[in-house]
């Protein structure tokens, strides 16, 4: 698809400044089980299962 990495940082600035470590910790954890949903719907089982087959790019 292009993209080697992806910056998460300020979500998980965001969880930290107000709930401190377990709340950057809560927010990697709700990104991740995101991340599972989305491929679980896509019918990817890993990582390198995600291909531009699956990404629509032809809008109205």
């Amino acid at each position: 698809l292009g993209a080697d990495a992806v910056c998460l940082g300020r979500a998980s600035r965001w969880g930290l400044g107000a709930f401190g470590e377990q709340g950057a910790q809560k927010v990697i954890e709700i990104i991740n089980a995101e991340l599972v949903h989305a491929m679980a719907a896509a019918g990817c089982r890993d990582i390198k299962s995600i291909n531009s087959s699956i990404v629509r790019t032809n809008f109205p």
